[in-house]
């Protein structure tokens, strides 16, 4: 989570969820699944640590490579700018 402050259930709640709550462990969690009291949704939220393993991005968030290999998928041109405006764009 980015805020610790931040209460996803009583979010919930405040949003006309009204079987909202946290649970603490993920046993807790699995027996509040199993829990069919009443009708309607439901919202569980359990806090877990962030696995860095998993969190850390395949590809590095260099802004011009993000730019081009979009641009390249997407099959746009490239736009190559010229010294007094104008420009060009190329085709691959």
């Amino acid at each position: 989570m980015t805020n610790a402050n931040l209460d996803l259930a009583e979010l919930a709640r405040s949003a006309g969820v009204p079987r909202a709550r946290n649970v603490t462990t993920p046993e807790a969690f699995a027996s509040a699944m199993g829990d069919a009291e009443g009708a309607g949704a439901r919202v569980l939220v359990l806090s877990a640590k962030p696995d860095t393993e998993v969190v850390r991005p395949l590809i590095a968030f260099d802004p011009v490579r993000t730019k081009h290999r979009f641009m390249s998928a997407i099959g746009a041109p490239r736009y190559i700018p010229t010294m007094f405006g104008g420009g060009r764009l190329q085709h691959d």
